[in-house]
Order: C-alpha cells, then structure tokens, then sequence
C-alpha cells in the first residue's frame, strides 16, 4: 500500500530519477518535474500529491518562488527543499516561508532522505484531519437550528455536510413542517456564498404571471401596473442561494423559463429582450412527489432532473419521535421567552402525549402545539390539560403514564419516556387490530417483521395466530 504521493522538482536528470527510485523503494508514490513552472501548472490536476521535495536553485521559478506560490493555493501541502551546501541561507528563508524541513545535498543517508519525506506526508496527514474536524464543527454549528440526533435525520446531516459547499442544485422533498426551508438555509450557510443573501420565494403563493415577474423581473409597462422595471429573485441571488419552495406547483410555461434559468445561467425579465447571466445556486423543495408528477406528465422530467442533483429527504416526525423531547425543550425555551411566560418544562404524561401523537403537521405542529400550550399553561410546567383535546385524548398513551421521570439525566428520562411511548403504542396498535400483526403493522406504518420485533423487545405479548414462535418475556428493551 502506497504511503503516499510525493512531487519532486529538480533540474538535474539524474538526481530526479534517483530520489524518485529511492522514494518508490519505500513504496512513496511520486510525480517528477525538471523545473517549478510545469510542476505547478500540473498540480491542480494531482491531489493525490500530499509532499513535495524541491531544489532550491532551478531555472526560471527557483525553488523558493514555487514554496511562496503553493503555499498561498495549497496550504496543506508539504515542501521540503533540498539545498547544495553554499546554499544553507536559502534554506534558512525557506523554513520561514513555510517550508517543512530542508535536505543538504549530497544527501547525508538514504534514512534521512525517507524520514523527512515520510514525516512531512504525516504532518499533511494530520493538518488535513484537523481541517476536516474544524468543518464538521463547522457543520454542526451550522445546522444547530435543525434539531435530531434519530438515525433518520443521520442521512439528511451527512449529505448537508457533503454538498453545502459546491453549486450543485438540492431537491429538499418531504411532507409540509417538515423544515425543508431549515435545511436550504444550512445550506446557504456552509457554502462559500454565506455573505451573499439567502432568497426565499414560495412558487405556490403567485400565479403565473405574478411568479414568472417574482422570479426573472419585468420591464416597465411589461403588463398592467408594472409602472417600474423591476429585478426578479434570480438577480438579487446572483452569486448567493435562491430557495425555491413549492416548486411542484409551478406552470408549465414557468417551467419552461426556469429550465433555461438552471441549464443555461441565463434569464430574461418579463416583457424584455435583454438577456442576463445570472450565477444562482438554487435549493429546489416540495411535499409533491415529483416522479409521479413526471409520470402524469404535470411536471417536466428535464427540469425534474435539472433540480434533482442531489436530493435530502425529510422523514416525518412520526419517524423520529426519539427528536420530540429535544424539540419539545427547544419550543418551551423559544416560545416562553417570546411571550414572556414563565415557563420552563413539561410533565411526564404531557411528553408521553407528545410522543404518542403521529403529528400529521410535521415538525411545524409541534411548534404550533407549544405556543398554544405556553400561553395557556396554568404552571411553570406544562400538563396534560394544556394540550390540545387531539392530544389528551390519544389512545396510544397509557392511562397512567410511566414512572416519574424527575431527577433523571436528560438522556435517562429520555430513554424511560420513549419506552413508555413505545410500548404503550405497540400495545394499543395490536388492541386496535385485535392482535393481528400484519394489520398493526400496517396502521403503525412499518414493515411486519420490524413491528414484530419490537413487540419483542418491548416484552409486548402477541395474540395472533399468524405467529407460532413464543414470545420472550423480559423487563425492557433489548440493548
């Protein structure tokens, strides 16, 4: 296995071929030049290359120009100049201007020669893991404001992570409250384009014609009323993100334009000739299933395609219950402060509730739910009595709620709650079914054997006559 990629730049032919055998002999992979200007006109297209070894005396781009050049466009590569001996000064400036280490020629061993060359590959090595740690700090600074740490929300970070910082366009799809604008936002803010503004627009708020003067602008006298030539979003986002929500609900002819707008960079405003170029990093969502779309030929399969770069899907927040406590303690905190209320929790059976819920609004619901409850609670604490009727009324919950949750660490009586939840649930799904798996199943919207199993685990007794096998009895959950 390769220990890495070393660029070598010295005038000298067979100097050039020696280091380079010497090098490959401890299984260095390398790339040789004979002078410094070829060697960096070539080195955007080698990223392979983690370490250079440079003489200090070439012709035309000495050595100590091409150190002052890479390190300004590639600061975490390595240079390591090789000096003659009536040249040790330059090595001297050299180290100051951030080269790693210096090797007099002839060299004093071929030890050396691979000790210096390995150790400047460990430090890049290491500067790049510590680039790469202060990005995902970064990330998770970044993406505070979208809260979940459930395994359905892993996938929808991870990718936040991976494109944030390129101009591909997103298609964000999932249910409406879900907080697909959240993650157009993170988005934006990650990207390189985090000075310029983050520009929203909702394309089902407008008709055609107001939509199509709202997203490339108009010409005075375009139509009726436009008294003034106006810009559209797609210029006030050049150079910064646009966030296009709804965009399943755009007309045809919208479509058409905004094709031309994403495959081409190019827009022109309503009731005008002139053509702009436009540079618009485009965030694309929708709770409309836009392959179906497609199919029904509603929606244009170019521009699904256009949009659908990279897609994020939201799961709903029936998916992820194991976020609603942290959510929850999230809302109280905003809400109380902005209404001034003095409150600061919840009880045990009100989050039993929560959890319980199947929340058909998504995350926007639960957000409603808590500002309806700050401003009626009758305590510092939120109860039962606070929710909404749909809520208290819920069949998925127990009657008595599980042990008091009080004095336990968050994450002790987050995992308490969520079992009382789950079990209360699987019990209730099964009542409901009159113990028939495949229709519990069903209702609870998961697959059979994933339902099974966690009847299991939760100690929750099957009565189906689909099911043979006995079920183990235990006190909680498998760990």
């Amino acid at each position: 296995m390769s220990r890495g990629t070393v660029l070598v730049i010295d005038d000298d032919a067979l100097l050039l071929r020696t280091v380079q055998r010497i090098l490959g002999s401890a299984d260095f992979e390398t790339v040789g030049f004979h002078d410094a200007e070829a060697a960096l006109a070539e080195l955007d297209k080698l990223p392979a290359v983690r370490a250079a070894l440079v003489d200090v005396t070439l012709p035309g781009m000495s050595g100590l120009q091409f150190l002052q050049r890479v390190k300004h466009t590639r600061p975490g590569l390595e240079v390591v100049m090789m000096t003659g001996g009536s040249s040790l000064e330059n090595a001297v400036t050299a180290m100051k201007d951030g080269a790693y280490d210096y090797l007099a020629k002839p060299f004093e061993s071929v030890e050396k020669l691979i000790s210096v060359v390995g150790h400047a590959l460990e430090r890049s090595a290491l500067i790049d893991r510590n680039s790469e740690l202060e990005r995902l700090l970064s990330v998770r600074e970044e993406v505070s404001e979208i809260i979940g740490k459930s395994p359905a929300m892993t996938p929808v970070f991870d990718v936040i992570a991976a494109v944030a910082d390129t101009p591909a366009t997103v298609l964000v799809t999932g249910e409406s409250g879900t907080g697909k604008e959240l993650v157009a936002r993170a988005l934006h803010r990650l990207s390189r384009r985090r000075k310029k503004p983050f520009v929203a627009i909702n394309c089902a708020a407008f008709t055609e014609t107001l939509l199509d003067s709202e997203l490339f602008g108009h010409q005075k006298g375009a139509f009726t009323g436009a008294s003034a030539t106006r810009r559209g979003v797609f210029e006030m986002a050049d150079d910064a993100t646009l966030f296009l929500d709804e965009v399943g609900d755009l007309a045809a002819g919208t479509q058409v334009r905004l094709l031309r707008a994403l495959q081409e960079g190019e827009i022109k405003r309503v009731g005008g000739n002139e053509t702009l170029l436009v540079d618009v990093r485009v965030v694309a969502a929708t709770n409309v299933d836009l392959k179906d779309a497609v199919r029904r030929h509603s929606f244009r399969e170019d521009l699904y395609y256009r949009l659908n770069v990279v897609s994020i899907h939201l799961p709903p927040l029936r998916e992820r219950i194991g976020d609603i406590p942290a959510l929850t303690a999230h809302m109280l905190q905003k809400h109380a402060v902005r209404m001034d209320r003095a409150v600061d929790g919840i009880s045990d059976a009100a989050l039993a509730r929560l959890c319980a819920y199947r929340w058909p609004g998504n995350v926007r619901e639960l957000d409603n739910c808590m500002a309806r409850a700050v401003v009626l609670a009758r305590s510092s604490r939120i109860s039962e009595s606070d929710l909404p009727l749909e809520l208290q009324n819920n069949a998925a919950v127990l009657a008595n709620g599980d042990a008091s949750i009080e004095g336990l660490s968050y994450a002790d009586a987050k995992r308490r709650t969520l079992e009382t939840f789950e079990r209360s649930y699987l019990r209730a799904k099964l009542r409901e079914a009159s113990g028939n798996i495949s229709r519990a199943a069903t209702a609870a919207g998961m697959d059979r054997s994933n339902f099974k199993r966690l009847c299991r685990s939760f100690a929750v007794e099957i009565d189906d006559p689909e099911v043979s096998e006995p079920v183990p009895s235990f006190s909680g959950p498998a760990r």
